[in-house]
C-alpha cells in the first residue's frame, strides 16, 4: 500500500514537473515574450542613453558656461587696457602742451633742447623714420623630440638681433610694442618670453630706427643667426624696411620704477 502511494506521489510530481516545462516552453516558444523582452532592453538602453546624455549635457553646459564667463572678463580686460592706454597718451599730451606753454625765456631754448634730448634718450618719446621691422617666429611645427633647442626663440635670440642692431646704429628700438631703453629686461619662462612684466609667444617683431642698409647687413651676415635660420635648425626671420613708429616706454610702464639700489653722489670738486 505504501508503495503504491509513493509511486502515485512520484508520478503526480513528475507530471506537475512535465507540465511547469510545458509552460515555460510555451512561453519561450511565444514570439510575443521575445518582441516584449526586447522591447524592454531598447527601453532600458534608450533610458541609460538618456541619463546619460543629461549629465554630458550638464557638464558640457557648465564648461560652456565658465568658457563665456573668462571671455567676459577678457574682453573687459582689454576694453579697461584700451582705455588706459588712451588716458595715457591724453596725460602725455597734456604734459607736453604745458612744457610749451610755459615762459621759459630766462633758461633759453639750450635747456629746452637738453629736456627733449633726454626724454628722447631715455625713450620717453614716441619717434618716427627709417628702419627695419624684424619679425623672428619658431620653427614651424617644431618638434622636441626631434628639433634642435635652437629651433625656438630664445631671450638670448633677442637680445643677440638688439645688440646686432645698436652696434650697427639702430636709434630707438621696441619689442612687442614695448620701448627698448638703458633697463631692459627680457627672460625665458618655459616656452614664452618676458619683457619686464609681459608674457609674449611669437611671433616676435622688433622694430629698429636706424641706417636700413648698415642694420639689414649686420642681421644677414651674422653668423648666429645664419646657422639658426638655416634649413637644418629652421628658425623663422623676416626683414623688411620702411617708415616706423617706435613707441615711447611710457605708453607701457614708468621706468623709474625699474631703476633700483641707485644714490646719487658729488663730487668734492
Amino acid at each position: 500500500m505504501k508503495d503504491k502511494e509513493i509511486e502515485q506521489n512520484t508520478k503526480t510530481l513528475k507530471d506537475n514537473t512535465e507540465n511547469k516545462d510545458n509552460k515555460v516552453r510555451t512561453i519561450f516558444d511565444n514570439p510575443v515574450y521575445w518582441l516584449l523582452f526586447v522591447l524592454l532592453i531598447i527601453v532600458g538602453v534608450a533610458l541609460a542613453s538618456f541619463i546619460n546624455s543629461i549629465g554630458e549635457e550638464s557638464e558640457a553646459d557648465e564648461i560652456t558656461r565658465q568658457y563665456e564667463e573668462v571671455e567676459d572678463e577678457l574682453n573687459a580686460l582689454i576694453l579697461n587696457n584700451e582705455a588706459l592706454l588712451r588716458q595715457q597718451k591724453s596725460l602725455e599730451n597734456n604734459r607736453r602742451d604745458l612744457l610749451n606753454s610755459l615762459d621759459l625765456d630766462d633758461v633759453g631754448p639750450e635747456l629746452l633742447a637738453e629736456l627733449d634730448e633726454a626724454r628722447l634718450l631715455a625713450g620717453q618719446e614716441a619717434v618716427t623714420g627709417q628702419g627695419l621691422i624684424i619679425t623672428l617666429q619658431d620653427k614651424e611645427e617644431f618638434n622636441p623630440l626631434t628639433d634642435s633647442a635652437d629651433a625656438l626663440i630664445h631671450d638670448g635670440t633677442i637680445t643677440h638681433v638688439l645688440n646686432l642692431l645698436a652696434g650697427s646704429g639702430a636709434r630707438a628700438m621696441s619689442f612687442n610694442d614695448i620701448r627698448i631703453t638703458a633697463l631692459p629686461q627680457i627672460y625665458c619662462i618655459g616656452p614664452t618670453i618676458r619683457c619686464f612684466t609681459r608674457r609674449m609667444t611669437p611671433p616676435y617683431v622688433i622694430l629698429a630706427i636706424g641706417p636700413p642698409e648698415e642694420m639689414r647687413e649686420a642681421l644677414e651676415t651674422d653668423r648666429y643667426l645664419q646657422r639658426i635660420t638655416s634649413i637644418d635648425v629652421g628658425v623663422r626671420l623676416t626683414i623688411e624696411e620702411g617708415q616706423i613708429i617706435v613707441p615711447s616706454f611710457s605708453e607701457y610702464d614708468d621706468y623709474r620704477k625699474y631703476i633700483t639700489q641707485l644714490e646719487v653722489t658729488r663730487s668734492e670738486d
